[in-house]
């Protein structure tokens, strides 16, 4: 999840600085410059953002697991207490 958010914070960056570039009229080499900038830093940016949100999301899922996990448990021990439920 880290690198597809960099690479798409990274990608979108050093888009929108081509594109301020060539529409403020700037020339060749400042602009590749300002746009390989923004690409290395939305792509530091995107990989944080991706890697917590990444720890966020796996670590919901496992909580959800885990609380089904112990009211299976729970209710598999109800019935083997219970034998009037077999």
């Amino acid at each position: 999840m880290a690198r597809t958010y960099a690479g798409i914070l990274g990608s979108l960056a050093m888009a929108v600085a081509l594109v301020r570039g060539i529409m403020s009229g700037g020339g060749a080499e400042e602009t590749v410059v300002h746009a390989l900038a923004a690409m290395m830093g939305f792509g530091l940016l995107g990989l944080a953002i991706g890697g917590i949100a990444g720890w966020i999301v796996e670590d919901a899922v496992y909580a959800q697991v885990q609380q089904e996990v112990t009211a299976h448990e729970a209710q598999k021990n109800t019935r083997s207490d219970n034998p009037t439920t077999r």
